[in-house]
């Protein structure tokens, strides 16, 4: 009851304990959406009073910063399998309402083509904004981390929104045939994975999505054939409907690659672009916030997303299957000039 630690060691340990004590899974999870920022990352350490984050201490050879993706699909998704397994209503109860909240970090994502240039160095504190911060938390007190309304009040949003965010973060840096960019410092596993900063790609990260994709296209089909128009929609923030407009739109544009395979210039090129759709999607939420406009995005256009992506995860995974029936699980990326080269 009384937790601190790590987040995926909190993670990690919660999944059995949602087994055995399964009516705190729902909570496990709004712990879990509450402590997940707009760009789609996560803090360093979750604690009964709030959360933590490392910050930099020029003077300690060790310190360094980072902001944290660590396994963070695959968590959420154990957690959710378990709370669908509990209660199957309770998810599409909790899918429109306004009552999650996201972790104020004082960190900034470089632009896309600054990440490119030296992607060991990609993340920016902001020490003006943690004194802010700490400013609020002396106000309000640890809910002074969490992202504030134009009214000084903690901000809220729908699971729907939350979970859109924390998959697009992912799609927008999928290298295709290689995996999921690791570009923020601090790789899954970062124990193990510290040679793998910047020019790592994860296949495992790219199996854990398609494992998440496939449960929400179920859920969202169960959801529509009990309707009573056979509809649903969602509220999500404007900023975050139009990064999945221009995710969609550069999917639909190389759907052609997915059969012949791409060539170095073509993943080059879909890289690019998503990375410039996510940058200026990060640009909004850092210059101007989080804002309360929500736009209101119907489940078919969710489920013919989830399928468009899904297609794109599947082809990945089949790239990276070898001889033997096993998966490369990282690759290494190598960027030239308009090309883009996988090394397994």
């Amino acid at each position: 009851m009384d937790y601190q630690g790590n987040w995926r060691d909190i993670f990690q340990n919660w999944e059995p304990l949602a087994v055995s004590f399964p009516d705190y899974a729902v909570g496990m999870v709004a712990k879990f959406l509450n402590a997940t920022t707009a760009d789609g990352y996560n803090p360093y350490r979750v604690t009964r009073a709030g959360i933590e984050w490392e910050v930099p201490e020029p003077d300690n050879p060790w310190a360094n910063i980072g902001y944290w993706s660590d396994h963070q699909i695959i968590y959420l998704q154990k957690l959710l399998e378990i709370m669908g397994r509990v209660d199957p209503a309770l998810l599409p109860r909790l899918w429109n309402q306004s009552i999650f909240s996201y972790a104020d970090v004082p960190y900034r994502i470089r632009p896309y083509p600054e990440m490119l240039a030296d992607w060991y160095n990609t993340i920016d504190f902001d020490l003006k904004k943690e004194k802010a911060i700490e400013a609020t938390v002396s106000r309000l007190g640890t809910d002074g981390r969490l992202l504030q309304d134009d009214d000084g009040q903690v901000l809220h949003v729908t699971m729907g929104e939350k979970l859109l965010v924390l998959l697009l973060a992912k799609l927008t840096n999928l290298v295709p045939e290689g995996g999921i960019w690791m570009n923020t410092q601090r790789p899954e596993w970062n124990d193990a994975n510290n040679a793998l900063v910047g020019k790592g790609l994860s296949v495992v990260t790219v199996a854990y999505l398609y494992r998440f994709v496939a449960f929400w296209m179920a859920q969202l089909a169960a959801s529509a054939s009990s309707a009573e128009d056979g509809t649903i929609s969602f509220a999500v923030n404007t900023a975050v409907a139009d990064l999945l407009a221009a995710v969609q739109s550069i999917f639909e544009s190389q759907q052609s690659n997915l059969e012949t395979g791409f060539s170095d210039e073509t993943r080059r090129e879909m890289m690019d672009t998503l990375g410039a759709a996510i940058t200026a999607y990060r640009t909004v939420i850092y210059e101007g916030g989080v804002t309360s406009t929500r736009t209101q995005i119907e489940s078919q256009t969710l489920r013919d997303f989830l399928a468009l992506a899904q297609t794109y995860l599947e082809q990945t995974l089949n790239k990276n299957q070898r001889s033997d029936g096993l998966y490369h699980a990282y690759n290494i990326l190598h960027v030239e000039e308009k090309a883009v080269q996988i090394e397994y």
